[in-house]
Order: structure tokens, then C-alpha cells, then sequence
């Protein structure tokens, strides 16, 4: 089961709006600098709860109209006994934040309504489970973890200040590069 948005509690990863940054070194720049510092409390948490941990990648749309990047936790049910116990062992904080997201006029949830809800699932064969419960039952703070601080800008023109990387000089070479800009890249490519 692949989780995405809202799985780590207080962290957006999306990177749409962010102008004038190398978005794939940027990307590989959060998920190292996430991992660095949370991954193996990822881990053990999930395992103290009877999830299995496979793999943390990043989700970027291919139009960014309803969705945005993220970074997503695969995750596999080892143990429904012991979820079982970490979702009761947090079931008000888990309550809490499923009434603050329920369904009423012009917006439907997608999380489950209560724990009992949950719980009643937890039987089920293939059960999966919510996003919120999930998220809660990690029990990790992530507060401390701003993306903004791992963004990987473009080089850009002392001049003109104009961004640009090897990419762009290689398609629109002397279209928007002033030419002491146009001068230096061309001594960078060699």
C-alpha cells in the first residue's frame, strides 16, 4: 500500500509554485536530507506497530490541477494484532483529527469516520490502512522539517539576474542571456 499527501503530519512536499529551482536536484536533495534524518524512526516505529516498511519515492503529477508532489511511504500489514493495539493506544488523538476531516455539503472525505470504523476493517482480508490512523499511529513530529531549507536554486546571471541551467543554454543560447551571461556559460561548458 503506497501512502502519499498527509502521511507525515505537518510537512507539504510539493514543489509547484517554487520558480527558479533545479526541480529533480531538488527532489533528490529533500527525500536524502528526509531520510538522513527520519528514516530509521521511520522504520522502527512502523515495526513496533506491525507494518513492514518497503519504500519511500517521490509522486510527481504529470498536471499539477489536483494533486502535487510528494513524497510517498510504501508500507506493508506484517501484524493486525499490534496496529490493532497502537490504534487504540492513540484513539482519541485519532478521533480528534477524523471529525475535524469528515464528509458534509460540497466536500467528501476520503478517511474513515471513527476507530471503531477502523477496527471493524482491521478484520477484513485486504484491509489497508487510513491515512489518518497511519499517520497518527507512526507517532513521529515532523515539525522540524522544512523543505524550503533543501531547495536546490538555478545558477543565475550577476548581470541580469536571469536563471538558467545547462538545459536551457543549450535550447534558447543567446535569446535571454545577456552576453556576459551568454560568455561565462559558454566557458562553463568546456
Amino acid at each position: 500500500m503506497t501512502y502519499g499527501r498527509g502521511t507525515f503530519k505537518g510537512i507539504e512536499f510539493g514543489l509547484y509554485g517554487y520558480e527558479d529551482i533545479d526541480s529533480e536536484e531538488t527532489m533528490d536533495n529533500i527525500k536524502r536530507e528526509f531520510e538522513d534524518q527520519y528514516l530509521k524512526q521511520i522504520k522502527t516505529n512502523l515495526k513496533k506497530v506491525g507494518i513492514k516498511f518497503i519504500s519511500l519515492k517521490w509522486f510527481s503529477p504529470r498536471e499539477y490541477n489536483f494533486a502535487n508532489d510528494n513524497l510517498d511511504l510504501t508500507i506493508r500489514i506484517v501484524d493486525k494484532k499490534k496496529i490493532k493495539t497502537a490504534i487504540l493506544k492513540h484513539k482519541t488523538e485519532i478521533d480528534k483529527r477524523l471529525s475535524e476531516n469528515k464528509s458534509y455539503s460540497g466536500y467528501t472525505s476520503l478517511t474513515i469516520y471513527s476507530v471503531e470504523s477502523e477496527l471493524e476493517l482491521l478484520d477484513k482480508p485486504n484491509y489497508e490502512i487510513d491515512l489518518i490512523v497511519l499517520s497518527e499511529i507512526l507517532n513521529i513530529d515532523f515539525t522540524d522539517f522544512d523543505i524550503n531549507e533543501h531547495l536546490i536554486t538555478l545558477p543565475d546571471c550577476e548581470e541580469c539576474n536571469e536563471y538558467f541551467d545547462q538545459e536551457d543554454l543549450k535550447e534558447f543560447e543567446g535569446e535571454w542571456l545577456c552576453e556576459d551571461c551568454l560568455k561565462k556559460a559558454k566557458e562553463f561548458e568546456k
